[in-house]
């Protein structure tokens, strides 16, 4: 009786499991912000992230990485930095303790210049990221997804390369 138990409750739980680091698309949905794992394991947002795309699901053409660090500046906010599709950036931000709200601040960069389309693309992303209201991860904390307000649809979605 306990190994037929043991079968089965084993076979229901393998096929529940999945292998892969694949993300299906109904990942990004904004009801799948995972609040609760943000709070309970808010260590897994600091790294370093790499952009795959927004929330169009086309790939990101440029090598866009956002580095969220533990340390705090002297303002008492956590220190970002990064490399848009020319310039590095930098600022701060805050995350509100009880739910998914993060806030971005003091963003700067260097002033390179770069071709026409790559000027764009950075410009795109700095006022999307300037908008970001919430944070979210998937469930095996490897893909970040930063979401602009609701009424836009849209959100940031990065690929953790290292903690």
């Amino acid at each position: 009786m306990k190994i037929q138990f043991f079968i089965i409750t084993s076979t229901i739980f393998l096929i529940g499991c999945k292998a892969s680091d694949e993300i299906s698309p109904n990942v990004y949905d904004q009801s799948y912000s995972l609040s609760t794992k943000v709070n309970e394991n808010q260590n897994l947002i600091f790294g370093n992230w790499k952009m795959q795309s927004y929330a169009d699901l086309k790939d990101c053409p440029y090598d866009i990485s956002l580095e969220l660090k533990i340390e705090k500046s002297e303002d008492g906010k956590y220190i970002l930095n990064g490399k848009a599709p020319v310039n590095f950036y930098f600022g701060g931000f805050e995350l509100q303790s009880k739910d998914t709200k993060i806030s971005f601040s003091n963003l700067g960069g260097t002033k390179i210049a770069g071709s026409s389309e790559a000027m764009k693309y950075e410009d795109i992303f700095f006022k999307k990221l300037a908008s970001v209201e919430s944070i979210g991860l998937s469930v095996d904390s490897k893909t970040l997804i930063l979401y602009l307000p609701e009424v836009t649809k849209d959100k940031i979605i990065f690929k953790l390369l290292a903690r």
